[in-house]
């Protein structure tokens, strides 16, 4: 009877790990996200939105699962007129966030190259790769 018990338990425990296994989604890779970047990279530019590179665990290959894709940009004064000033330009800043995360299949976050410390001009600009 406890031999029973100990199979029973067994297979409720493989039943267990089988439903919460999560399908794995296919995470984008380093060339994957450069090639489309330097593809739609002059549909934005139009609008004073510059796709400079990538950077992070993107541009090292190294993602995860749970990795976002860092972008680093920057914007021209066409790009604030464009957008019809300050609250417009962020909420465009905002439609092109959730533009490249379908594009790339992954979560993207932006970094405007003109805000950055010297500690991010460091570890970002000399480690980016650019498009």
């Amino acid at each position: 009877m406890v031999y029973l018990l100990l199979e029973d338990e067994k297979i409720k425990s493989k039943m267990n790990v089988a439903k919460t296994k999560k399908t794995s989604k296919k995470m984008p890779n380093k060339d994957s996200i450069l090639s489309t970047l330097k593809s739609i990279k002059p549909q934005y530019e139009k609008e004073g939105f510059k796709i400079l590179g990538l950077f992070g665990s993107a541009a090292r290959d190294e993602m995860k699962p749970s990795s976002d894709i860092d972008v680093l940009m920057e914007t021209s004064s066409l790009f604030v007129t464009h957008n019809g000033g300050g609250f417009g330009a962020i909420a465009r800043l905002e439609q092109i966030k959730e533009e490249l995360s379908n594009k790339l299949g992954a979560k993207v976050d932006l970094t405007d190259r003109t805000g950055l410390g010297k500690t991010g001009e460091e570890f970002i600009l000399g480690r980016a790769i650019y498009v």
